[in-house]
């Protein structure tokens, strides 16, 4: 290969061990007069068990604050996921985020619910929390870099078609840490990487004094 020049590589290879791990390349050259650039940077993966599908949705391409929001003191957040989309049914036995953060955050508790609904959209308001079913209360470890965060639901979800609605909720905190570091555009640097558009399909609510602590969990206030 020229200097400069990249090209692809088809690797075969059957895990033996389930959960996360990071994948590198190595360079083997004879005669290799620059050995320090040998190694690529870490790629990050989740082996799942063996049998179980997993549906991506989006490319994760966007990057916004969502669905939690490492900010401020608390945040919601809610969109639907459409049965085109998901393409089968079954029991949603756990959910993957992506995040790229510059401060390593562990052991943040996370609230997730999820149920279905006959809406298109949520331009008619939030679907209250009590409408849904709680599958996720607990801590959830959001390290620095880029990192997929699976998280295995307590109680699966069986969907069996129709518009599949999430909530995500970052309980209130007692302190707060500003981490405004990095430049440009987005300048918070807990972004976190969103797989679809974000339009009447989702809502967020980021708060600093108050929290929707109590159920049914449908504030009037939102951004699209």
């Amino acid at each position: 290969m020229a200097p400069g020049a990249s090209h692809s590589f088809p690797i075969s290879w059957t895990p033996t061990v389930e959960g996360p791990m990071q994948l590198r390349g190595k360079v083997v050259l004879t005669g290799d007069q620059n050995p320090q650039n040998d190694v690529t940077q870490p790629y990050p993966i989740t082996v799942m068990p063996e049998g179980l599908a997993v549906i991506t949705i989006g490319d994760g391409s966007m990057m916004d604050r969502v669905p939690v929001d490492m900010y401020w003191r608390n945040s919601l957040f809610q969109t639907l996921y459409y049965p085109q989309e998901i393409n089968m049914f079954g029991s949603i036995s756990a959910i993957a985020f992506y995040n790229s953060f510059v401060t390593n955050l562990p052991q943040m508790p996370v609230k997730i619910w999820l149920g279905t609904t006959a809406n298109d959209d949520l331009s008619g308001g939030w679907i209250p929390s009590t409408a849904l079913t709680l599958v996720f209360d607990g801590n959830v470890d959001f390290p620095s870099g880029t990192n997929t965060i699976t998280i295995p639901l307590t109680t699966p979800f069986v969907y069996t078609g129709g518009n599949l609605v999430m909530m995500v909720n970052r309980p209130m905190i007692l302190s707060i840490t500003v981490l405004w570091t990095l430049p440009g555009p987005k300048r918070n640097s807990t972004q976190s990487f969103t797989t679809a558009k974000l339009t009447a399909r989702s809502f967020c609510l980021m708060l600093l004094q108050l929290a929707p602590q109590q159920a049914p969990y449908s504030p009037r206030h939102h951004c699209i």
